[in-house]
């Protein structure tokens, strides 16, 4: 579960943005491993390079999102390794939102990251 400094922080962003953010620091998100979990899908396998589509993949060693994530670590430097910092530090949650749009990895969340 979300930190209590990490639940306060969520609060002050808009209702999309805290429902993907919370769903990415649970694991209770559309993931193939979490839907596989959940019998929602037969494989737990990420479509594109066939390895667990967890949330520490779909962030950090997705190849199918390298561009995107080029991108996030241009602009974070190496905390872009680091699913923590990543989820958790208010100065990074921008950036991780952009990602996560450039991604296009979940249709629903096309406007998160354009909060300020």
């Amino acid at each position: 579960m979300p930190s209590a400094k990490s639940s306060h922080m969520l609060t002050n962003l808009p209702h999309h943005a805290t429902s993907i953010l919370t769903q990415l620091q649970t694991g209770h998100v559309p993931l193939c491993a979490f839907l596989k979990k959940i019998k929602a899908i037969n494989s737990a396998l990420c479509p594109h390079c066939q390895k667990p589509e967890t949330v520490p993949h779909f962030l950090l060693h997705c190849d199918k999102f390298i561009n995107a994530h080029r991108r996030l670590r241009y602009k974070v430097g190496k905390v872009a390794t680091s699913l923590s910092r990543l989820l958790s530090n208010k100065k990074n949650i921008p950036h991780t939102l952009r990602y996560i749009v450039d991604s296009k990895r979940f249709e629903f969340y096309t406007n998160i990251a354009d909060h300020r």
